[in-house]
Parts: structure tokens; sequence; C-alpha cells
């Protein structure tokens, strides 16, 4: 495998990781829960969104959202009856699936295994190290990340 092909498919590989970490963490003033907020938005007479901090947001119809300051936040991607993701800008991607040995398979087959300290060793046994540096893992023992730098 080229480099190139193994840099853009680690990459993949940390992108969807990190953001199921990032989720899985919780969200500022949760209080230490996971996920989303427990209290859903309030829908106003106007079709405007009342969030539980009391911001006001308007729903667009093509699913983003305006944001008080005019910011856009575009639309979330939408998952495809066969199993990939076409992202806002129209960009349809194959996510990796995640099997039950814990190994991942990767869009072209390829099968990677994430390691304790958040290493990932390809099938030619190179071990590709961790983004942030050792202890940063996602994997049994690793603990959770120690301020969220670095």
């Amino acid at each position: 495998m080229k480099s190139s092909h193994r840099l853009a498919l680690f990459s993949t590989v940390l992108a969807f990781a990190a953001g199921t970490f990032a989720f899985a963490q919780g969200h500022p003033g949760s209080g230490g829960r996971h996920g989303p907020p427990h209290e859903p938005p309030m829908l106003n007479a106007d079709g405007t969104l009342t969030l539980p901090d009391g911001t006001i947001v308007t729903p667009n119809a093509d699913g983003s959202i305006t944001l008080p300051d005019g910011r856009v936040l575009p639309p979330p991607p939408k998952h495809n009856a066969d199993g990939t993701i076409t992202l806002p800008d129209g960009i349809i991607v194959t996510p990796p699936i995640h099997n039950a040995d814990g190994t991942i398979t990767l869009p072209d087959g390829t099968v990677v295994t994430p390691n304790a300290d958040g290493s990932i060793t390809l099938p030619d046994g190179t071990v590709l190290p961790p983004p942030h540096g050792p202890g940063h893992g996602r994997g049994p023992g690793s603990g959770p990340p120690s301020d969220g730098i670095g």
C-alpha cells in the first residue's frame, strides 16, 4: 500500500474515532453526562428553536441552521441506505466498519488494529503512532484524556 494511501486511510480512521470519542466525553455544562443534552430545544410559533441556554436559532429548509450572529451551520451528513454517507458538500464517503474482534475494516478492504495506546497497527505490522502522542488512546486502560490539550 502506498504511503499516501496509508496516510489517507489513517486520517479517515482517526477522524471517525475522534468524533466518536469527543461525543462520548459529553459536552460543556453536561455535568459529566455522556451524549447529547437531555433537554430538547423548544419549537417556537415562528419555526425558530430556543435551545436550553436560551439561544434562538433558525432551522432552514436544507437542514442547515442559522445562528443569532448570522453564521450558518451546514446540514448534518445524510446516511444512505447502502451504508455510505453524503456530506453537506455532496461528497459521498464510505465509513470504516468496526469488527466484532476490535479491528477496523477501511473502505478499500484494509483491516487495521487499534491499540490501547492510541496507535494503529497496519496489516504489514507497521505501527502508526497515536495522533497526540502516547496516553491519548481509546483502548482498554488508556484512561480519559488528561486535559484535552496536546
